[in-house]
Formats: C-alpha cells, structure tokens, sequence
C-alpha cells in the first residue's frame, strides 16, 4: 500500500500482527507520530 500512496510510509514491528500489534510501545510512537503530521 505504502508504495501506491505518494510520500507514504511503511512501518513494520517485527513479531507482531494485526492482532498483537496494539500492545507494543512502538505502535503508540508511529500513530503519534502520523497524528502529529497530519494535525500540523
């Protein structure tokens, strides 16, 4: 997907899937991240 989106990105957290992703760290800091981009 990240590479049909201009300037997009792609972020991956190895050992993780869609279910268990939410419970890492990491996965806070790159939604934060996205929100602060689009919100300035």
């Amino acid at each position: 997907m990240a590479q049909l989106v201009p300037d997009a990105c792609h972020f991956q957290i190895q050992g993780k899937d869609h279910m268990t992703v939410t419970s890492d760290p990491k996965f806070y800091m790159v939604v934060k991240a996205f929100l602060d981009f689009i919100n300035n």
